[in-house]
């Protein structure tokens, strides 16, 4: 390049070039902006809270129970009863031993056999104020097969009943043209509104005097 008309053999890309090239102007203060420019935050989970149970599940658990206790203790009496049947077959000494045994398991076969009493759920409101049916459980004796079965109202999307001061209604549940439950019952577990105060009531047909069940919340 110092030669007029000479050519170098090499290539004169990495030479400086002949004009100079001036640097692209940078705000300053875009610089530090974009310095000081935080990262995005990575996004916060979303806490999942898990649902709480129906309070009406939870009844018709508890009545769930209580049923599949007294079916098993029934079972348990049954075979007693068997046993008993086989040992009254040897001489006659077992067989007095067994038919005392026998009047026992009896008697206890008896008493089991009492709380299984199905009934038409009547309610009867004694009080000044109306009464408002929110939850509904119940174990009942299908009379049909002879099976037990339970309906929950939580099932149906909360069916409720109300009972006017001093009327009385049989509660049962009816969807379209069919009865899903005839108002048939054994256990029973209830919520209940009344006068701004939620009670919670259970309990078996076998103890309901008259075949209704009258409640007073008055207090």
């Amino acid at each position: 390049m110092l030669a007029p008309g000479v050519i170098a053999d090499s290539g004169v890309e990495d030479l400086p070039a002949a004009q100079p090239s001036a640097p692209a102007y940078q705000s300053p203060t875009a610089t530090a902006q974009a310095s000081r420019r935080p990262s995005p935050a990575p996004p916060i989970p979303t806490p999942t809270v898990p649902g709480a149970l129906p309070k009406s599940t939870i009844v018709v658990g508890v009545v769930a129970v209580l049923l599949a206790a007294i079916s098993s203790f029934l079972a348990m009496q049954w075979g007693k009863l068997l046993s008993l049947e086989e040992a009254m077959r040897g001489d006659t000494a077992q067989q007095m031993q067994a038919i005392e045994k026998l009047s026992g398991e009896a008697q206890g076969l008896r008493q089991a056999l009492e709380l299984l009493v199905n009934g038409q759920f009547v309610i009867r409101n004694a009080g000044r104020s109306a009464l408002h049916v929110s939850g509904l459980a119940a174990a009942y004796r299908d009379p049909a097969t002879g099976g037990f079965k339970t309906f929950n109202s939580a099932s149906y999307d909360y069916p409720t009943w109300d009972i006017r001061s001093g009327g009385q209604n049989l509660l049962r549940f009816v969807k379209g043209q069919d009865v899903v439950w005839d108002g048939a019952v054994i256990f029973y577990a209830l919520e209940v509104q009344y006068e701004e105060e939620t009670y919670f009531l259970s309990g078996t047909w076998s103890t309901v005097k008259g075949k209704v069940l009258e409640l007073s919340l008055d207090g």
